[in-house]
């Protein structure tokens, strides 16, 4: 059980913008960045992104680059210092919160109150290479009881992915349209996990070969928004047989 709230994918790698915030707690305005040795900040960097010493180090150039930006336009040091000081504090007590409110979730899960079959069809939909935790548990939130979809069109059609398409003759509209009928909180998860779908990771390896491939056939004469719609499309077929089967 406790190998899925531990896993990291949620959908987004948000590990630069904890790095960011960590850098600006410490220096608030350009200048204190280009004054700080580099070794301090290479240190922070590692810390808090937990990513090795090649990106820190690409990270910290791109950081020293806005930095003297920054400086040569000759920014209120003394008003910026106070609105970042603010901005950390609005981010770090948002956090806090969500933090709290993912316990919470997983005090509910771990509880005996939860159906044995609700948190198995978790870790079965975590299989799917793109679904994280939070994607997981909401989909299964959103979709209730499962037995009442007996074919996928169904949850298709539930989702509000189910496209109006515009077709005469040989001519295929590259503005095809979604329902957005059902759960609106079902399609977003669902777009979170098209994203991560047809990311790929630092190594270059596609989080999802299939789905990524796919993508980029959709792309032939299409926009990225229809292509998109396809993945979610896919995946609702995905998800259908996994707790079908």
């Amino acid at each position: 059980m406790s190998k899925f709230f531990n896993n990291p994918t949620i959908g987004i790698d948000v590990s630069a913008d904890f790095s960011m915030v960590a850098i600006l707690k410490c220096y608030q305005t350009p200048q204190s960045i280009l004054n700080a040795p580099k070794e301090d900040i290479l240190k922070i960097l590692r810390e808090s992104s937990k990513k090795n010493l090649t990106w820190c180090s690409n990270t910290y150039d791109k950081l020293i680059k806005i930095a003297s930006n920054a400086a040569s336009i000759a920014i209120s040091a003394l008003g910026l210092s106070v609105k970042i000081t603010i901005n950390i504090w609005t981010i770090e007590n948002f956090n806090s919160q969500i933090e709290l409110i993912l316990k919470e979730i997983q005090n509910v899960l771990y509880s005996n109150d939860v159906p044995l079959m609700f948190k198995q069809n978790i870790q079965l939909l975590m299989s799917i290479p793109g679904v994280g935790f939070i994607s997981a548990v909401t989909i299964l939130t959103e979709i209730g009881d499962f037995q009442g979809f007996v074919k996928p069109k169904q949850l298709v059609a539930y989702f509000g992915v189910d496209p109006s398409v515009n077709e005469s003759g040989k001519f295929k509209s590259d503005k095809d349209k979604i329902s957005i009928r059902g759960t609106r909180f079902g399609r977003r998860a669902l777009f979170a996990i098209a994203l991560a779908s047809i990311r790929t990771k630092r190594t270059g390896e596609a989080t999802n070969k299939i789905l990524l491939d796919y993508y980029k056939n959709n792309l032939n004469g299409k926009k990225k928004k229809v292509a998109l719609v396809a993945i979610m499309h896919k995946l609702i077929n995905y998800i259908f047989a996994v707790l079908r089967d």
